[in-house]
């Protein structure tokens, strides 16, 4: 169960690779399934709108992931050669 501040990405569905912000859990209809109701997410997404997912439509996203992923190329151990005279 994720709770309010935490950042996620949605995985299915209408707003899929988005990216927001857990505002509150739910148990009402979500975007995708009108029909039914589900224990569910409001989110605010990064767009600053406000939808409600179903909690299998979200992932975990980290900004450090992306961070790791990006810059996981460059060498972990910078050298430096100093001279003390």
């Amino acid at each position: 169960m994720r709770k309010r501040g935490d950042r996620v990405r949605i995985t299915t569905g209408e707003f899929v690779g988005h990216l927001g912000t857990v505002e509150s859990n739910v148990h009402q209809k979500a975007v995708d399934y009108p029909d039914e109701l589900n224990n569910s997410f409001h989110l605010m997404l990064d767009t600053e709108e406000l939808i409600t997912v179903r909690w299998d439509q979200v992932e975990s996203f980290a900004v450090k992931d992306v961070w790791v992923r990006r810059y996981m190329k460059l060498p972990t151990i910078l050298r430096v050669e100093c001279c003390i005279e």
